[in-house]
């Protein structure tokens, strides 16, 4: 990026959190001496080749990256590395112009909770010090997205709380069967014990039949939840290489499949091992690719062959909502669970998650909360968690690092050897047994494996 791409004028900005500046050669030192005294500077990256490390060494609060930073790849395609290498950090994209370029690296961005953008050629630091630190979401890019990208605009939203009969046509795709309930496991964060809880339904469950479906296509871990990597012998690239379909170009209209394709997906799913008796696993891929790059037909179809095939599908999906298979799965779901460390920061950002879903028209009604690492001194109780956020805590799972580690060295998740009246089984009970799932409000006590009494009475 040239000095010429972004013109300032200079006013006081309030001092704020640690910073890394990825902005190129030239503009970095301007930067620099503006923003030296208001943020703690740790480090400025003139070569997107080093950034990820950078990140990964630094941790910063906060991160300027220029979309035209020179490396050997494009920024783009190298979104991915930088969650993963500070999953915490606040990224602050720099686009410049905002041609069709930029509107898809705002859309692969938000495929990793990047909403905190700037574009334009001129920009003052009042602009810079509020994308720097202000906590922006899905609806403030959304008339920034490529044309004809699925989400109802914010002049449409309303603040009620609508079902979904009340949705546009286009925004309300239809229940994906009457057969299989569905619960999609959300969060507004990383490493929060997301992939944990979706695999320890699947445990619970796997009496009446499961399909687990990992749709975190950025940390596809769900299967190695059961299986080592090494003895992983399904991979979704196989099915998306075998498939006469490619990935929609922004703007243009969403592929769909033939019957060949259909064919093709179904016998690839029956395919699939069970990765323990009673549970099957439709995998992510090997290693991690966009959203975008997944056709969302491709998605909706497993949805639904998967509940063909089972009672009970249980959803893995990315800490962040913005492709359109991952708000077909959360229409289509019968029950939400939210997922959520006792620590402050995280239950923040679960709070701005619970807003998005609630912006994104999803029926409150349907998510339910779950407390993972619960009990540990200093840190807010599941029932006050569960109080701040407005949601039923579904259950709360006690910080127990010793049982954990051994369910992952060993590829046995908890769930398997769980008591009658455990957690993840009472949970799978319930809504098995209810013909409209609704997450029950905690009673008294309803903590740590204590369960609630079912409608018709007894212990569950």
């Amino acid at each position: 990026m040239s000095d010429s791409v972004i013109r300032f004028s200079l006013r006081g900005v309030a001092a704020q959190p640690s910073l890394v500046l990825a902005v190129g050669e030239h503009l970095n030192p301007t930067l620099a001496q503006h923003l030296e005294g208001d943020f703690r500077l740790l480090r400025q990256v003139s070569l997107l080749d080093d950034l990820v490390n950078a990140l990964k060494e630094e941790q910063p609060d906060t991160a300027l990256v220029s979309r035209y930073l020179p490396g050997s790849g494009d920024l783009r395609s190298t979104l991915p590395a930088i969650r993963r290498a500070a999953p915490n950090c606040r990224i602050v994209l720099l686009l410049g112009d905002l041609d069709d370029e930029g509107r898809a690296v705002i859309q692969s961005g938000a495929q990793y909770g990047i909403f905190n953008v700037m574009t334009g050629q001129d920009l003052d630091l009042d602009s810079m010090r509020a994308a720097l630190t202000e906590n922006r979401t899905w609806n403030d890019i959304a008339d920034l997205m490529p044309e004809g990208f699925a989400i109802a605009p914010r002049a449409h939203v309303q603040p009620v709380q609508p079902t979904i009969t009340e949705l546009p046509p286009e925004a309300a795709p239809k229940v994906v069967t009457k057969y299989a309930k569905i619960v999609a496991v959300v969060s507004g964060r990383g490493n929060v014990g997301k992939t944990t809880v979706a695999a320890n339904l699947l445990a619970a469950g796997r009496e009446g039949g499961v399909i687990g479906v990992d749709l975190d296509f950025t940390k596809p871990d769900l299967l190695l939840q059961f299986v080592p990597e090494d003895s992983q012998r399904s991979d979704l690239r196989e099915l998306l290489n075998t498939l006469n379909i490619a990935p929609p170009k922004p703007g243009e209209p969403p592929v769909a499949l033939d019957r060949r394709d259909m064919q093709i997906l179904q016998e690839w799913v029956d395919k699939l091992p069970e990765v323990t008796k009673g549970v099957v696993v439709i995998p992510g891929p090997s290693r991690n690719i966009g959203a975008a790059d997944v056709p969302r037909a491709v998605v909706k179809e497993i949805l639904h062959y998967a509940s063909q095939k089972a009672r009970l599908v249980v959803v893995d999906t990315a800490f962040e909502i913005a492709d359109e298979a991952t708000l077909d799965l959360l229409y289509a779901a019968d029950s939400i669970l939210l997922v959520t460390t006792p620590d402050h920061s995280t239950v923040y950002q679960n709070a701005w998650m619970l807003q998005q879903l609630e912006d994104l028209r999803i029926p409150k009604g349907k998510i339910g909360l779950v407390v993972t690492h619960a009990g540990q001194r200093g840190l807010k109780g599941p029932r006050e968690i569960a109080q701040m956020l407005g949601l039923p805590l579904a259950f709360a799972l006690p910080f127990d690092a010793l049982h954990h580690e051994a369910a992952r060295v060993t590829r046995k998740p908890i769930g398997l050897r769980e008591r009658p009246n455990g957690p993840f089984r009472a949970f799978v009970q319930n809504l098995m047994d209810d013909e409209e799932p609704t997450v029950e409000k905690p009673r008294r006590g309803m903590l740590f494996g204590r369960t609630p009494r079912s409608k018709k009475g007894g212990q569950r």
